[in-house]
């Protein structure tokens, strides 16, 4: 009788510390049990804090200024350029699925009126797409920029920028467009994100 409740009391603790060990290591992942040829199986684990499959869309909403802007009244004199537009971004498996930026911009003064397309991401090699917990994402890669309808700029070194699903930062190459950008970000918001 003592050494069963010996035993037991020893089962439960290892069960205890395991399962506190367990839970803390496997808290991270997911795991998804899959039916193949009648059987369950488990499928790859994946951490849970990770999405790689979502879609994003908002709006572009940024200016750009022709000049070095040093104070704020510079800022109110300096020529601007105001982009407006929307995107959409789309993800299966950390793989970028769809990607297009379309945007016009035009000085402030309603001159040089233009539009812009970024389309035909191709991400860096190895590197997977994916939403943190708090919906950021990083996407560094090229893009193919078409200017009033016509590709002129191919493959531009790109990063874009989800921060915490409300905005999202486009760094271009600006070297290899010609400075068009003033090698400023461009700027956006997020209307949506889904996950899956």
């Amino acid at each position: 009788m003592y050494y069963t409740r010996v035993s037991l009391a020893l089962a439960l603790s290892l069960g205890l510390i395991l399962g506190i060990d367990g839970g803390m290591t496997l808290s991270a992942f997911t795991h998804t049990s899959k039916t193949i040829g009648g059987s369950s199986r488990l499928a790859s684990a994946q951490p849970a804090n990770i999405m790689d499959s979502f879609s994003a869309r908002g709006s572009i909403s940024s200016l750009i200024y022709q000049t070095r802007v040093n104070n704020t009244s510079d800022i109110v004199a300096a020529k601007k350029f105001i982009l407006s537009g929307e995107w959409l971004i789309q993800a299966n498996k950390g793989q970028i699925t769809v990607f297009v930026f379309k945007f016009s911009q035009a000085l402030d003064d309603g001159m040089r009126w233009h539009t812009h397309e970024f389309f035909n991401f191709t991400a860096n090699k190895s590197t997977r797409v994916h939403l943190t917990t708090d919906n950021s994402a990083t996407l560094s890669g090229t893009v193919d920029i078409k200017l009033n309808n016509t590709v002129v700029w191919k493959n531009i070194k790109s990063t874009i920028t989800i921060f915490k699903g409300n905005t999202i930062v486009i760094v271009l190459d600006d070297k290899s467009i010609g400075d068009h950008f003033r090698g400023q970000p461009i700027y956006g918001t997020i209307a949506e994100i889904k996950k899956g």
